[in-house]
């Protein structure tokens, strides 16, 4: 199971969002060219023990060098037995170690071709903000006028104020407050927000900002420096840590919303969400959104690809919300503890929606999407990515013990 955001209170209730407008009390637990160089032929053995000392100090000289340029992880390369690749990169890297060139335009940072990974950063931090969201829960559970707060983190695309984050961070809330490294602060309004995709655009009044270079995660391979920068537990803004890339295309949920994410081992924390996962150049290629909480687990973070976030962030920026998206209109919510009738039910209807035009009512447990069988709230997400807009599907629904067909006309999704 994953958490995105427990930092979020409800009038000192820890809690999190189930992705239908509902509530829920938070549940814990749930974020080389390797070389070989064959032996040479057997050789007399005096000749053989001097050679060998010979060996030894090129490699102490070359863990020297490394360790001077890549840290410990030299000495680590070394060991792995990568000593020609990594020795050949260390020269290079003390030959260009002082290449950083800051980007002269003042509104962006360019990809920073430098293994001194603090420079690199010192560029680019900038560009990423931390951010508070507060609101007001109309939630039954907590009772009516109960205050939200939210924090999280963002990241700067645009010198003229446009900030991607994550749709959670925000959702429910209507006074967003945005701070930059050096401690101004602006107030933002939402572009657009899609809280399947849990990615959202803001907008604050600055121009002449520092932005990010947007990388491409489709040449991000396992193995890869992983850095991560933003605002855990909301107070510390600009935190930076670092890993590796873990793996690529993982699937998980996230408040009932199915994402394909690359998981890293740079540490990640509540109010790390909407951050950036950069590549060793200072380039973006993913905006944190969630880890692995369960107590045995350790090092597992994960970040939405940037060549999947793009189109949504590019339809988010133009219209608002996500247009091309087949629509029923309703909200459900699953149901795991009843033992008689366990499963998808319906909770709202939107007016004027397909599902209210196919006749579809509050408490219908939801059987069949285009005749298959559904048990998980993803189940129907996934299905609906299949189908395509004024397309018929039918569904088969549970009401008062009996199963009833309906038909619903798929419809694009209304800007809302």
């Amino acid at each position: 199971m994953y958490y995105d955001e427990p930092n979020t209170s409800y009038n000192g209730h820890s809690s999190y969002s189930n992705g239908n407008g509902v509530s829920q009390p938070t549940q814990q637990g749930w974020h080389s060219d390797d070389s070989f160089v064959p032996p040479t032929p057997e050789e007399p053995k005096k000749k053989r023990r001097k050679n060998g000392n010979g060996r030894l100090v090129a490699l102490c000289i070359c863990a020297a060098l490394l360790g001077s340029v890549l840290g410990g992880g030299g000495a680590y390369l070394l060991m792995r037995g990568q000593v020609d690749g990594a020795v050949q990169q260390a020269l290079e890297a003390a030959e260009n170690h002082n290449t950083v060139t800051p980007n002269n335009t003042g509104s962006s940072v360019s990809s920073v071709q430098t293994t001194d990974l603090s420079s690199m950063i010192e560029q680019v931090s900038p560009a990423i903000v931390a951010i508070q969201a507060q609101g007001t829960s109309q939630s039954s559970f907590f009772g009516n006028g109960a205050t939200t707060v939210s924090s999280g983190s963002g990241v700067i695309i645009r010198s003229d104020g446009i900030i991607v984050t994550s749709a959670h961070v925000i959702e429910g809330t209507d006074n967003i407050t945005v701070y930059l490294k050096d401690g101004t602060t602006y107030k933002a309004t939402v572009v657009g927000s899609d809280s399947k995709s849990d990615l959202a655009v803001l907008k604050i009044d600055a121009s002449g900002l520092t932005a990010v270079s947007i990388g491409d995660s489709t040449q991000t391979k396992v193995g890869e420096p992983a850095i991560v920068i933003g605002n855990p537990l909301g107070e510390l803004n600009g935190s930076v840590t670092i890993g590796y890339i873990s793996a690529l295309e993982r699937t998980i949920t996230v408040d009932g919303h199915v994402l394909t994410v690359m998981q890293t081992d740079a540490s990640i924390n509540p109010g790390n969400s909407g951050g950036a996962l950069l590549n060793s150049n200072g380039e973006l290629i993913g905006i944190v959104c969630a880890k692995s909480s369960a107590i045995e687990v350790e090092g597992l973070g994960f970040a939405i690809p940037m060549h999947i976030a793009s189109d949504t962030i590019e339809q988010l920026l133009n219209y608002g919300y996500v247009k091309d998206r087949p629509y029923i209109g309703i909200s459900f919510q699953q149901m795991q503890n009843r033992t008689d009738n366990a499963g998808i039910y319906i909770v709202q209807i939107a007016n004027n929606s397909p599902a209210q035009a196919a006749g579809l009512q509050i408490g219908d447990r939801i059987v069949s999407v285009n005749g298959k069988q559904v048990s998980e709230s993803t189940d129907i997400d996934q299905i609906l990515q299949s189908c395509s807009i004024g397309q018929t599907i039918p569904l088969v629904v549970e009401r008062n013990g009996q199963q009833v067909n309906v038909s619903v006309t798929l419809a694009e999704t209304p800007q809302q």
